[in-house]
Order: structure tokens, then sequence, then C-alpha cells
């Protein structure tokens, strides 16, 4: 008896059964856009790739997305852009 109580416990801390569902389809929508990026960036479309990177970026939080958004913008000659998502990829691993 006691664990479902502990299970449910956790789900309203943790905002329910709903903010799971959610995360999971921020996860499944960012991991969307990262693929059509990396397809995008490997066909030479570096700024549509851009676009693409970065709606990954703000589903997935993740700083592997923005060094490959970084060599995005380098090959675009976007030389700040580049600098900054370098070092937003490089704060992401301390």
């Amino acid at each position: 008896m006691r664990l479902p109580a502990a299970v449910a416990l956790v789900c309203l801390l943790a905002g329910g059964p709903s903010v799971a569902h959610e995360r999971h389809g921020h996860h499944v929508d960012g991991r969307h856009h990262l693929e059509k990026a990396n397809a995008l960036a490997g066909d030479g479309k570096c700024a549509a790739a851009v676009k693409e990177f970065t709606a990954a970026y703000e589903k997935l939080h993740d700083p592997i997305v923005l060094f490959n958004r970084a060599e995005c913008y380098r090959r675009l000659g976007q030389n700040a852009d580049a600098v900054a998502d370098y070092r937003g990829f490089l704060a992401g691993f301390p």
C-alpha cells in the first residue's frame, strides 16, 4: 500500500502525469527538429538548419545542439553567432 501512495505523492510533487507527458512531448518534438536540422546541414542548407537547430535547442536544452548550430553559423560566415554558440556549448559542460 505504501508504494502506490509514494508514487502518487511523487506525481503530485512533480506536477502530475500531464507534466510528464508534456515533457515527453517536448523531447519528441525537439528530436524531430534536431533530425531535420542535421539532414539540412548535411545537405549544405545551413540557413534552414539554423532555424531547426534553434527549435530543437528550445525544446531539448542540449548543449550539443549549440555546437551543431555553431558549425552552421561558421559555414554561413556568421562568426559572432558561431562564437556565442561555441561558448554556450562549452558552458554546458563545466
